[in-house]
């Protein structure tokens, strides 16, 4: 009785120790490489594109008009092309290496959108006179 005890405690051992740390590696790598496109999914390859673009909607007077993406094993680059409440378009881009691609809290995200907006503005007003 006692040998088939100790087998299926082997089988037990071996299971958690192999076979646990391999499914949650495979979940960790899903969480954080599969391409997940669903708007609300700020995780993963889509993540900051989709908080991005969740921010540029709750600011009053944008509009979005475009976007683009460079897609690769991660995802580099994108920008936003929006419009204004008078409809001038302000290309808004987040670029790797840089430091707007390292903010990840909403209020960083959504200063760095109204200075690029108010900077783009400050210019055209600039050269009107």
């Amino acid at each position: 009785m006692l040998a088939p005890k100790r087998t299926h405690s082997i089988k037990r051992r071996l299971l958690w120790t192999f076979a646990v740390p391999l499914i949650a590696v495979a979940i960790l790598w899903a969480y954080t490489s599969v391409p997940i496109a669903a708007p609300s999914a700020e995780f993963g390859y889509y993540g900051k594109f989709n908080q991005v673009q969740r921010i540029i909607h709750q600011i009053p007077g944008l509009r979005i008009v475009d976007h683009w993406q460079h897609h690769d094993v991660i995802m580099e680059d994108f920008s936003f092309t929006v419009a204004n409440q008078y409809g001038v378009t302000i290309k808004i881009d987040f670029c790797e290496n840089r430091p707007e691609m390292m903010l990840t809290k909403d209020a960083d995200i959504r200063c760095y959108i109204e200075g690029v907006v108010a900077e783009h503005i400050r210019v055209d007003q600039s050269k009107l006179h």
